[in-house]
């Protein structure tokens, strides 16, 4: 139990056939019928009686009869102020009385107050330790984009000097030579060539791979499960292999040297892992939507393009995103299949700059590496909403 306060008589004395609360103002003892009127306080505890066990008597004793001017038992009692001084907040445990219910004890014992302060204190260290290498591992992520800007501002041969990423000199020259292009071609034709391979890959990608997913996922017909497990299994023939065959067949059908052999593989859905993923994001919606839109009298073009379609919204941006990028960035294909200059994307117009015969013009470079970013983060931010939204609203009620 809490120490009594120093200067507080004590609240309540057994034995006693009158109960001081409060000075001059004795009550019977008796059970609270209700709530204390000043539940919210506005000053520290204490300043009212606690409650307490009562002696218990064989009987209600019953005041005798008199005249009586106020609340109390006797004559003189009378309404004072409650709280004549402002008591002072106190530290140490004390017993705290809550209203209507029994007194219980806030004393806390100083081992547990000890753990919870070096938990604490654990805790934080470990948040500490957590964000600084988080911290870390951001500086080596983004110390590569840094150096790029940076060292598209420096004169060509400070880039292999000096290794501080910091340019002593700023030159403008680098992003002039850049928009000047290549070979009196200007820089928004290499611009237009690599947002046409994207965008017609984007296209194929989502038409291909769609179509082909809702019949191996939606469709019952003989040899499915076999068919999905050998577009599956070209997923382990690296890319490399079919290079040969691939340029044999379209020297063959004379589509060398143009966009041709970099975009019709999109189109015949034989990309294993977008087929793949739009299989499994169309086995989670429910058979009951098809089953009832058949009752309705849809057929199966009616359903995969009212249905079906809006539902992969996020697999169709998500599947957007990864081939715009895949095919803005692609260096491999257009080296193979592209010759002539005025049909080079951007990554084969990077190439260029690369002189194998006199000195290679690296501030050039960095400054078409950058601006040859641009468009991949616009595209990136733009889907991105529309990925956040098609997750948030692509639930299905059952």
């Amino acid at each position: 139990m809490a120490p009594v306060r120093p200067h507080h008589h004590p609240d309540a004395l057994p034995g006693h056939l009158l109960q001081r609360p409060h000075g001059d103002r004795p009550r019977l003892p008796d059970v609270r019928a209700r709530l204390h009127h000043r539940r919210h306080r506005r000053r520290t505890g204490l300043v009212d009686p606690l409650l307490h066990r009562p002696r218990l008597r064989a009987r209600v004793r019953r005041p005798a009869h008199g005249l009586r001017l106020g609340l109390g038992v006797d004559a003189r009692a009378r309404r004072r102020r409650r709280h004549p001084h402002h008591v002072p907040r106190r530290q140490e445990p004390r017993l705290l009385r809550r209203g209507g219910q029994q007194v219980t004890t806030a004393t806390e014992t100083a081992p547990r107050t000890i753990a919870r302060r070096r938990r604490t204190a654990a805790e934080r260290s470990r948040s500490v330790i957590w964000h600084l290498a988080l911290l870390a591992s951001l500086v080596v992520v983004l110390y590569p984009a840094f150096w790029v800007v940076t060292a598209s501002l420096k004169p060509n041969e400070d880039i292999i000097t000096n290794l501080s990423p910091i340019p002593t000199t700023i030159v403008w020259e680098n992003f002039t030579s850049a928009f000047d292009g290549l070979a009196g071609i200007p820089l928004w034709r290499f611009f237009w060539n690599s947002f046409v391979i994207a965008a017609l890959s984007v296209v194929g990608i989502v038409v291909s791979c769609s179509i082909t997913a809702y019949a191996l996922g939606r469709l019952s017909f003989p040899g499915r499960k076999a068919m999905f497990a050998v577009v599956i299994a070209t997923l382990l023939l690296p890319g490399q292999v079919m290079l040969i065959p691939q340029y044999l067949i379209f020297s063959e059908l004379d589509v060398v040297n143009t966009i041709f052999p970099l975009v019709i593989g999109k189109f015949l859905g034989l990309d294993a892992f977008f087929v793949f993923m739009y299989v499994q994001f169309l086995r989670g919606i429910p058979r009951e939507l098809d089953q009832a839109a058949m009752i309705d009298g849809a057929g199966h073009f009616r359903i995969f393009f009212s249905i079906m379609l809006p539902l992969l919204r996020p697999a169709i941006v998500t599947s957007s995103i990864f081939t715009f990028i895949g095919s803005w960035n692609d260096f491999m294909g257009p080296l193979i299949y592209l010759h002539e200059i005025a049909k080079f994307p951007l990554p084969r117009l990077l190439q260029s700059y690369n002189n194998t015969e006199a000195v290679t013009n690296y501030g050039g470079m960095m400054a078409m590496t950058l601006l040859s970013l641009v468009p991949v983060v616009l595209f990136f931010l733009v889907f991105q909403k529309f990925l956040i939204k098609g997750i948030a609203t692509s639930g299905v009620k059952g």
